[in-house]
């Protein structure tokens, strides 16, 4: 038997990261415990994946102790994450020596980011703006006297 270990025993883990974090990014790191020191370990992700934005794998295997089977799974972004479309991922991630099966649930919160790239909306009618703005003044917007439509 063996169990994984986080949060003192807790089988639910919740954390924020950013949106913008990168691919391939590691996470967080769990500690997996078997009594068994032969074990063979698979890791992965059994739900909530969505857009497989994360993987589950094997990190390290501490094979200096002889009595029993210790290893660090890597929890790793690996695709973009938005959070307009998914805010919260609900990820139950699962260790498996071919008769033992743990889980644990792992809420990923995103913390919004300014992702979207600044834009001019231009009237129809003309195709080029030019703008005369004085060095350390603040603009609320660039209208008015400030512009001319060419």
């Amino acid at each position: 038997m063996f169990i994984l270990v986080i949060n003192n025993g807790n089988l639910i883990d919740s954390f924020t990261i950013n949106e913008t974090t990168e691919i391939e990014v590691n996470i967080r790191n769990f500690t997996i415990v078997d009594a068994d020191p032969d074990t063979k370990l698979n890791l992965g992700i059994l739900s909530g994946n969505i857009r497989n934005a994360f993987t589950f794998t094997l990190l390290s295997i501490n094979s200096s102790n002889l009595t029993e089977y210790q290893a660090i799974g890597q929890l790793k972004v690996v695709a973009p994450l938005d959070f307009e479309s998914t805010p919260n991922y609900t990820l139950i991630l699962f260790a498996f020596d071919t008769k033992n099966l743990a889980i644990i649930t792992v809420i990923v919160h995103l913390n919004s980011q300014n992702t979207k790239a600044p834009y001019f909306d231009l009237r129809p009618d003309v195709n080029l703006y030019e703008y005369e703005v004085i060095e350390n003044t603040t603009y609320s917007s660039l209208n008015g006297p400030n512009v001319n439509y060419l």
